[in-house]
C-alpha cells in the first residue's frame, strides 16, 4: 500500500489573453490655418514631449511683427514727448503763460497714446500667441502612429497632422473568466508576459 500525503490546499497556474494599449492617443491639428512648411517626422517615429513636430510658414506671422513693433516704438516714442509737453504746460498753465485748453489737449493727447500704446501691445501679444500656434509640439513621450498631411499642403484650423502614441503608461486589458475574476483581489500584483519579459503589474 502506497501512502501520498494530503494535501489541503494547492496551486494552479492560469493564463489568460490580453492586449496592452498606449495609456493616451490623439490626433494632433493646428489652431489656425496655414501652409506646413515644416513637417519632416516619418511614420512610427519617436518623439519627446516638446519636440516640434510640424511647423507652418509664419513669415507673412513675422512680417506683421515688424511692423506692429516698429509701431509699438513709435507710439511709445510720442507718447514720452506727449508726457513732458504735458508736465511743461502744466506748470506754465499755472502762471498764465499757456491756457487751459491748450493744456487740456495736450493732457487728452497723453491720454489718449496711453490707449494706443496698450492697444497695440495687445496686437503684438496676439500675433506671438498665433506664432506660437504655427509649431506643433508634442505634449508627452510617444511614437508618430500615423501621417495624414504632407509638408507643403495648405490646411484649415483642427485638420490632423499626425497621431501620436503616447510609448509610457501603457495600460494592460486582460480577459479573465467571470468565475475566475472574484478570485483576484484588489491592490495585489500579477505577473504580465509581454513579449517573453515578465512584469509585474
Amino acid at each position: 500500500v502506497t501512502n501520498y500525503p494530503f494535501q489541503e490546499k494547492y496551486q494552479q497556474e492560469v493564463s489568460y489573453l490580453g492586449m496592452v494599449t498606449a495609456g493616451h492617443k490623439a490626433n494632433l491639428a493646428f489652431e489656425i490655418p496655414g501652409r506646413i512648411a515644416v513637417l519632416n517626422i516619418r511614420q512610427g517615429s519617436p518623439v519627446k514631449a516638446g519636440d516640434i513636430i510640424a511647423k507652418l510658414d509664419d513669415a507673412s506671422l513675422q512680417a506683421r511683427r515688424r511692423a506692429t513693433a516698429a509701431e509699438l516704438v513709435q507710439a511709445q516714442t510720442e507718447l514720452e514727448l506727449a508726457g513732458l509737453k504735458a508736465q511743461r504746460q502744466r506748470d506754465l498753465e499755472a502762471t498764465g503763460a499757456v491756457s487751459k485748453e491748450a493744456f487740456d489737449e495736450t493732457r487728452l493727447r497723453a491720454r489718449a497714446l496711453e490707449a494706443q500704446v496698450e492697444a497695440v501691445n495687445a496686437r503684438l501679444a496676439s500675433i506671438d500667441i498665433d506664432l506660437q500656434k504655427s509649431q506643433l509640439v508634442a505634449q508627452y513621450d510617444g511614437v508618430i502612429a500615423d501621417r495624414y498631411v504632407y509638408q507643403g499642403a495648405v490646411i484649415d484650423a483642427g485638420v490632423p497632422v499626425v497621431k501620436l502614441v503616447e510609448t509610457s503608461g501603457q495600460e494592460a486589458h486582460i480577459g479573465v473568466a467571470a468565475a475566475r475574476a472574484g478570485e483576484l483581489e484588489q491592490g495585489n500584483s500579477y505577473t504580465l508576459v509581454l513579449r517573453g519579459e515578465e512584469i509585474a503589474a
